[in-house]
């Protein structure tokens, strides 16, 4: 789907407030420029792939363009060829540095957005169990102290009793995502 704005603060907007997996931003928008747009994005912590175009002609503009947080840079006039390729590449750059999902069964955690489902559906977890999980799935295979977990998830300034981490451990277990038995 292609969603469009025809000047820069609605394009802002749309960006900052919305869900792209990409944004192809023109430099010369009325209202504001995409240089200013693209640089409000980035230090709002949109860090969507962007694509400038434009149909200046000026090595400063690709370098600032650059500069304030654009990913790739394409001056008018174009070949819609070349268009898609430079989109693809930068999907697929942008793709390579995101985690990708764990699955372990029938469930999904996506570390990217922090969402846990089993079998399709979203599972509420506390703060700390998410911690707790995604230390684990970080160290699937390996064992692990103790101590560490506790340094991890709780902090250095854990001061309670050890056996927390058994009871933690099996109310996670029995949430949703275990297997449907509390352990004792």
């Amino acid at each position: 789907m292609v969603d469009q704005r025809h000047d820069g603060i609605a394009g802002f907007e749309a960006a900052r407030d919305g869900d792209y997996q990409m944004i192809i931003l023109d430099i010369m928008l009325p209202k504001r420029n995409g240089f200013s747009v693209c640089l409000d994005l980035r230090q709002a912590g949109v860090e969507t792939p962007l694509l400038f175009l434009t149909a200046k002609d000026g090595e400063l503009d690709e370098f600032e363009g650059l500069d304030v947080g654009g990913d790739d840079f394409l001056r008018k006039p174009f070949e819609r060829s070349v268009l898609l390729a430079r989109t693809q590449a930068l999907l697929r750059r942008h793709e390579r540095g995101r985690p990708r999902p764990v699955t372990l069964g029938p469930v999904v955690v996506d570390v990217a957005s922090r969402v846990v489902s089993k079998n399709g559906v979203a599972v509420a977890l506390t703060p700390r169990e998410y911690r707790l999980l995604e230390f684990l799935i970080a160290r699937i295979n390996q064992p692990v102290a103790k101590s560490e977990i506790l340094e991890t998830v709780w902090g250095g300034s854990f001061d309670g009793d050890p056996t927390l981490l058994r009871s933690t451990s099996a109310t996670c277990g029995a949430s949703s995502i275990g297997p449907g038995r509390r352990h004792s």
